[in-house]
């Protein structure tokens, strides 16, 4: 039998071509020996156990087998501090062979079938890639319940909904979603650029990247005093009413095991059946393969009459972008070689800029769209101010994103994104239910509380 050699170029090259989405690992983008260093950093601990280790996991990676057998190296036991997420096996496994975008080896959890797990610290480490799933974050116990007080709201009248007549722009360039920072807003107008420090807060398992950089075509600093959400700044909202003084009523919020509800545009023309995301990461691209929980090409959506122009735009897509909706936050990533064109509510009003502004995401970069916490934040302290104020807020629970074109701003002839090629609407389901029960809740009347609509 001849001698296998787990190191040999000849392994290293078949465990490389057996990564399927090489460009899609964050490192791999930034450092194109990162995949060849990290498989021979895997081979090294392979060649300290069995001397068929490395046999046995291409055959794994190749067959997908859930129910295969342990796969073994020699845990690390002479004293040294704990390994870094960037040197474990089983998460270096992981992310090279099943899930590129891991950040950190707390996002994994052993699967039953799996012998000698991680969490358990054994003289030998289970690195089968398939012996492991990733952990399904539900964030509801960080959500704190809207108090809604038993008085008369009254009536509701009809909300105006002004805009500029330019859409806002401004360009963010970093890593949100791998990385916390403390942002500084540039001061002057158009082509200024400020940089954010990551944030302490930082995890020890998050590596510190370069800052996130924004520059814009106006000053963020405030809402226009036109805008329907300007009254709706935390730090203007009056006090909350004292509640002891009416009883209330509690209203908790319940994860949907959909959290979203996607529609793709083509132009103003809906295009498709709509995608319901079950899945914590969800991959759009532009190719034609055959839709699946986690991922959605609109190569794959046919329409007999679309136009030329707008084929031509598809075909740019490519990569496209990936959806991160992790512990109650949700990240959008741009994979693709053209930038996206981000519009949400819920991300200007947390950097203070105007709530119409469209947010360009470079490729490579992402931007953090949507956060529970702080939207039950302003539901709760928005309450006391009425059917109106509440109603206000549902504009805060949807997400829209183009490909390719732009829209918004003075660089732009589009000013709205239903004039755009190639465009995806996101409504963000359970934030809207729980607005829905809110507004029951102060028996607002009954066309105030249809959120979806």
């Amino acid at each position: 039998m001849p001698f296998w050699d787990p190191c040999s170029p000849e392994v290293l090259h078949a465990l490389k071509g057996l990564i399927k989405n090489e460009d899609e690992i964050p490192e791999a983008r930034d450092d194109p020996h990162f995949v060849e260093r990290t498989i021979k950093t895997l081979c090294k601990r392979m060649r300290k156990g069995a001397t068929s280790t490395s046999e046995e996991l291409m055959r794994v990676i190749q067959t997908e087998d859930r129910n295969s057998d342990c796969i073994l190296v020699p845990t690390v036991l002479d004293g040294r501090p704990a390994s870094s997420k960037g040197t474990q096996p089983h998460f270096l496994c992981c992310k090279l062979w099943r899930f590129s975008f891991l950040r950190s080896r707390s996002e994994l959890k052993s699967q039953p079938q799996c012998r000698y797990p991680y969490e358990r610290k054994m003289a030998s480490l289970c690195i089968n890639p398939f012996h492991y799933e990733l952990v399904y974050q539900r964030m509801a116990r960080n959500v704190p319940s809207i108090t809604v007080p038993n008085v008369d709201y009254g009536r509701i009248k009809h909300v105006r909904k002004e805009q500029d007549e330019r859409m806002p722009i401004v360009t963010v360039t970093g890593d949100e979603l791998r990385a916390g920072f403390v942002v500084d807003y540039p001061t002057g107008d158009g082509g200024s650029q400020a940089t954010s420090p990551a944030s302490s807060t930082t995890s020890e398992d998050m590596p510190r990247l370069p800052p996130l950089c924004i520059e814009g075509e106006m000053p963020p600093s405030r809402y226009p005093l036109n805008s329907p959400l300007a009254e709706l700044s935390l730090t203007d909202l009056d006090e909350v009413m004292d509640m002891g003084q009416a009883s209330s009523s509690i209203v908790e919020f319940d994860e949907m095991p959909v959290w979203g509800t996607l529609i793709y545009h083509e132009e103003a023309k809906e295009v498709g059946p709509r995608f319901l995301a079950r899945r914590p990461f969800l991959l759009i691209d532009g190719y034609a393969a055959p839709h699946t929980e986690d991922r959605w090409s609109l190569g794959y959506l046919s329409d007999a009459t679309r136009p030329a122009n707008i084929e031509e735009t598809r075909k740019l897509i490519g990569p496209g972008a990936r959806l991160y909706y992790i512990g109650g936050e949700l990240f959008l990533e741009c994979l693709s070689s053209q930038p996206l064109f981000v519009h949400s509510a819920n991300c200007n009003q947390r950097h203070g800029w105007p709530p119409n502004t469209v947010v360009r995401v470079p490729p490579h970069c992402n931007l953090k769209v949507f956060n529970h916490a702080e939207f039950a934040h302003l539901v709760n302290e928005t309450v006391s101010k009425g059917h109106e104020a509440v109603y206000a807020l549902l504009s805060l629970a949807n997400v829209r994103f183009s490909f390719v074109k732009g829209w918004g701003g003075n660089r732009y002839q589009r000013q709205d994104i239903s004039k755009t090629h190639c465009w995806i609407e996101c409504h963000l389901n359970s934030a809207l239910e729980w607005v829905n029960r809110v507004m029951k809740t102060m028996n607002a009347p009954r066309l105030a509380h249809t959120s979806y609509t």
